[in-house]
């Protein structure tokens, strides 16, 4: 019994040693796992510290990040302005080459296209003395037309103003068909029964005439060119034209002086052009012989003339750059005009006639109709049957 009484003594009194045992080990443990041995702080402070300068972190990052991406959009974006600006100036400086390119190509077309032109020649201004007897001169004018290479294009000659040195010519001449690259040249000579004599020769170019200003010359403009030395011999076009390198004319006698006044008067757009038409043959020895031309000649033969409408009237020419004299002048007044594809009817009501005229050329052809048309008073006609297919219309010429 005592024993096991000193049995029960050591187990109860070693199960409190035991206890006290296990809370020494467990605060042991606690102030092991609880102190920081390298800092010799406590864990929880560190664990505070430690997460607020996470959360600067994280802060600091996320706020760098949305710094970063407004940064990427606005740089994306003022590149993106830049570009439109860009593209922008590009597109407006190619509108303005395609513009300027535009405009001179139709200043190249309009010093091109040929034209009739009007010239007047008005009156001279001390020329110089070419008769000894009476102090005096007895002048004409040859007025000549030279095309871009200085070859001779036209030719007119007008007639001599006697016994004074300051003529009053008042001389109209119609060039069939002028370009703005083209260059008139004018000789006066006098007019002598022994031997002419030449006064003198200007030039005058006609690229700003009747080229690209076209518009800013209807009314005309009066020009005074002093007269020079000669530099261009005038070629003759018929066997009546005073040939100049063939010894007629005296070419050193005389010192040129003086000047001449002309107006240059471009004719209307809508009421005038020249080109070439085709119709039937002209018998030139019926119309010298005052006879009437027969219309026996069938319509498949054809031969094309320059032709030029100008103040109501059609001019017939051999060629372009025969000559200035037509062979034949058609008045379109009291005339009937039909247009039915590209033929050209011009109806005279009091012989019954017509002259057909046809346009080789297809792109011509609608001009040719709006000068016609702008040259007669419309009238209206009843519509044309079902059946017909090609459309014909009726214009009565308007005497002026």
């Amino acid at each position: 019994a005592c024993l096991r009484r000193d049995d029960d003594d050591d187990v109860g009194g070693g199960g409190e040693n035991d206890d006290a045992l296990a809370a020494s080990a467990e605060e042991e443990e606690e102030e092991e796992g609880f102190v920081c041995g390298d800092c010799g702080g406590e864990l929880d402070r560190s664990k505070e510290w430690f997460d607020a300068m996470t959360e600067d972190v994280e802060h600091e990052t996320r706020l760098h990040f949305c710094v970063t991406r407004v940064c990427a959009r606005w740089r994306a974006r003022a590149s993106k302005r830049r570009r439109g600006e860009v593209r922008r100036a590009v597109l407006l400086l190619q509108s303005v080459v395609r513009a300027y390119r535009l405009r001179q190509r139709y200043k190249k077309r309009q010093r091109l296209l040929l034209r009739p032109l009007q010239i007047v020649l008005l009156r001279g201004i001390d020329l110089a003395v070419a008769d000894w007897n009476n102090q005096k001169a007895d002048p004409y004018i040859i007025l000549t037309v030279l095309d871009e290479k200085g070859k001779q294009i036209w030719r007119c000659d007008g007639e001599p103003v006697y016994n004074t040195t300051n003529p009053v010519f008042n001389q109209t001449f119609l060039v069939p068909g002028c370009a703005g690259t083209h260059k008139m040249v004018i000789t006066v000579v006098d007019r002598d029964e022994m031997r002419d004599q030449l006064m003198g020769q200007c030039f005058m170019d006609l690229t700003m005439k009747i080229g690209p200003r076209l518009e800013l010359w209807e009314r005309g403009c009066h020009f005074r060119l002093a007269l020079d030395e000669l530099r261009y011999m005038p070629k003759t076009t018929s066997a009546s034209d005073v040939a100049l390198d063939s010894g007629a004319v005296d070419l050193t006698s005389i010192k040129p002086q003086g000047e001449i006044v002309l107006s240059i008067r471009p004719a209307d757009k809508a009421r005038t052009m020249c080109g070439y038409l085709k119709r039937a043959p002209i018998d030139e020895g019926a119309l010298k012989a005052g006879v009437a031309t027969k219309q026996q000649v069938p319509s498949t033969r054809q031969i094309k003339y320059w032709c030029v409408l100008a103040d109501h009237l059609l001019h017939f020419f051999k060629a372009y750059g025969s000559s200035t004299k037509p062979i034949l002048v058609v008045e379109l007044a009291e005339r009937t005009l039909a247009l039915r594809g590209n033929c050209i009817k011009l109806y005279e009501e009091c012989s019954k006639k017509s002259v057909s005229l046809y346009c080789p050329n297809k792109s011509e052809c609608d001009k040719w109709k709006m000068t016609f048309k702008s040259s007669f008073e419309a009238y209206s006609l009843p519509k044309p049957s079902v059946k017909s297919r090609k459309r014909s219309t009726l214009i009565s010429g308007r005497r002026l």
